[in-house]
């Protein structure tokens, strides 16, 4: 289900062209509220994209059939090699409307172009035909084409996140001239330039290396590595077709100030948020919480969390040791209550929060305590009636991003 497509940026803003080639892949609906995402992951880029996606459109009966499209920026679309709508420009927002075009029951060959200028992105498609007014064309009606089998090769990032190897099927006596015009790597969103060799050790190893000036792949990044198919590399095994081959990332690098090596488990923020009002009795529950990614009917966790995190540091920080997003998540850990304090004993024990993003659930010994809506607002629970007198005290967070 889908269609292909393939990715290219285009020379300037108004060529619209398809000039340099930046990835292939599935094109899962040509109704995309926001293409920023898909463009940034194919192209490396969101300004100047123009993407080609083709396949088969699943036509239920036959009969006439009317199309209406419209999107941030141009966009066309053939059936069987006929144009049914031309609006390859660069404005936006602007609806159209195809004449009636008599479809037979089944399959019929589809290409679909898209260009994106700058700014917003997004592709609406409808139709209607016999038996139904105007709705979106399925997802379920559009099919890759038959002879779209890309290669499945393995690939993996190393730990500097600059060179990329790629597992060919067979051995490689020499590289073409113009071959990184037919390859394209997309590392964390960024598209390198890179150099290509293979191993000297191993010729079925294809070496891609980043340019000085390409930003290396970040922590857990995505970074897919993609042959159009038409660069006349071959192998011991044969010609190579397409591919398009979603990377292992070993890499640990990640964009860091000079402060970033100071950060620690035992220092992680440690400051009194306003050191001018310092209070005499306080603690910093920043530093090691133990985490999981969860779902919103997912119940409360009975025992320990299955990862770590380091607090106060966003899940998708490298220094935080995650590195990633998840709209759910679970955050706890355990504290304890000096007995100095005298909590009960007409003193109130706040916990406070200087931010959570962006709805969160807060529990202690089980307890609910607060429930805060707002990503950039600081609260604070009372949980004087949750603690108890001795020992260690949990408090878990239910946190939907």
């Amino acid at each position: 289900q889908g269609l292909r497509s393939d990715c290219y940026l285009s020379s300037d803003s108004t060529s619209l062209d398809f000039a340099t080639y930046t990835s292939t892949g599935i094109q899962p609906s040509l109704n995309v509220k926001d293409l920023i995402p898909t463009l940034r992951g194919c192209a490396g880029s969101t300004l100047n994209v123009a993407a080609h996606w083709t396949g088969t459109l699943d036509v239920p009966a036959g009969g006439a059939y009317t199309f209406y499209i419209k999107g941030d920026n141009g966009f066309r679309l053939s059936l069987d090699g006929a144009s049914v709508i031309d609006h390859w420009t660069t404005d936006w927002d602007v609806p159209t409307q195809s004449q009636p075009v008599t479809l037979t029951a089944g399959r019929h060959q589809l290409a679909f172009d898209y260009n994106q200028g700058n700014g917003g992105a997004y592709i609406q498609t409808e139709w209607s035909g016999p038996g139904f007014d105007r709705r979106p064309v399925p997802d379920s009606a559009l099919h890759v084409p038959g002879d779209y089998a890309p290669l499945d090769l393995a690939s993996t990032v190393d730990t500097t996140g600059r060179k990329a190897v790629v597992r060919l099927p067979g051995r490689v006596d020499a590289l073409p001239a113009d071959l990184t015009k037919h390859l394209s790597v997309i590392a964390g969103g960024q598209r390198w330039t890179p150099a290509v060799a293979t191993d000297p050790h191993d010729r079925s190893a294809l070496v891609l290396t980043a340019a000085a000036k390409d930003t290396p792949a970040a922590m857990k990044s995505d970074v897919r590595i993609s042959y159009d198919g038409k660069g006349g590399l071959n192998t011991s095994a044969g010609p190579l077709g397409v591919f398009s081959s979603l990377a292992r990332n070993d890499s640990t690098w990640y964009f860091a100030t000079q402060w970033a090596k100071d950060v620690s488990p035992s220092n992680a923020l440690p400051d009194y948020p306003r050191p001018q009002q310092t209070r005499r009795q306080w603690a910093n529950l920043n530093g090691t919480w133990q985490f999981q990614a969860t779902a919103q009917d997912a119940p409360l966790p009975r025992g320990r969390l299955s990862g770590k995190i380091l607090v106060p540091y966003p899940m998708e920080a490298p220094l935080s040791g995650v590195a990633e997003h998840h709209d759910w998540s679970l955050y706890q850990r355990t504290f304890k209550v000096p007995a100095g304090w005298r909590v009960g004993s007409g003193n109130r024990l706040h916990l406070n929060f200087g931010a959570v993003d962006h709805e969160a659930w807060v529990y202690v010994n089980g307890r609910q305590v607060a429930h805060h809506t707002g990503g950039y607002e600081a609260f604070t629970a009372d949980i004087t009636d949750a603690v108890t007198r001795h020992g260690d005290q949990s408090v878990l967070l239910k946190i939907k991003d």
